[in-house]
């Protein structure tokens, strides 16, 4: 019993840990629905990038008005997701660069390791809220909203994974969380740690 409390605060406390680690993870998330409605055509009201502390629980919000459709609203929506699935084909664009020789370096690693961190930000508050889908359902019904409707769906019920939640951890954020310590395992230790004693004679000027 006692080391199941013991587990339940550890749970508790890395997750309200990961949530003020990847707090820039709210700019990035809120940034996005900021240029989606740019890009739609949607005035943007008010943004607030990062809450702390908020009442309702928001990390932070875009207020906006334009022209209904289904199809904006749905850009807007899950443009978190889209900016979180384009910063990891950036990572992995970076990885494949640096590691294209067969060889990692220090300073090749260290890159790496800085990209893990701010992909592992972004991706934390990438999936978009549940408001985010339902405002696309709530526009005008027609045939062309149909195909908004099939994406909107899947995504929608993701979004809802919070409802999974234990002690503060989603299946979302565990999965971001395990693939960054996967990642970050491959390259400290694997690449890194080895050249720990080279360190100093590569960072000395010559």
């Amino acid at each position: 019993m006692k080391l199941w409390r013991r587990v339940q605060r550890f749970l508790i406390r890395s997750s309200s840990f990961m949530l003020w680690l990847t707090w820039p993870g709210s700019f990035f998330h809120e940034l996005a629905h900021q240029l989606a409605c740019y890009a739609v055509g949607h005035k943007v009201l008010e943004v607030r990038y990062i809450i702390r502390n908020d009442p309702g629980n928001r990390a932070g919000y875009v207020r906006h008005q334009g022209p209904p459709g289904a199809g904006k609203h749905l850009l807007i929506g899950i443009a978190p997701l889209l900016m979180g699935l384009a910063v990891w084909a950036a990572f992995i664009g970076l990885a494949e660069y640096l590691t294209g020789d067969g060889k990692l370096g220090a300073v090749e690693a260290l890159i790496i390791v800085g990209a893990i961190l701010v992909t592992a930000n972004v991706t934390y508050h990438a999936l978009p809220s549940p408001q985010d889908m339902e405002n696309v359902f709530q526009q005008p019904f027609s045939l062309t909203t149909i195909p908004c409707y099939i994406i909107a769906g899947p995504v929608w019920l993701i979004s809802h994974n919070y409802r999974c939640i234990l002690y503060g951890w989603t299946p979302w954020h565990t999965a971001v969380v395990a693939g960054t310590i996967y990642e970050l395992y491959n390259v400290v230790a694997v690449n890194l740690l080895p050249l720990l004693p080279k360190l100093p004679r590569i960072f000395i000027l010559p």
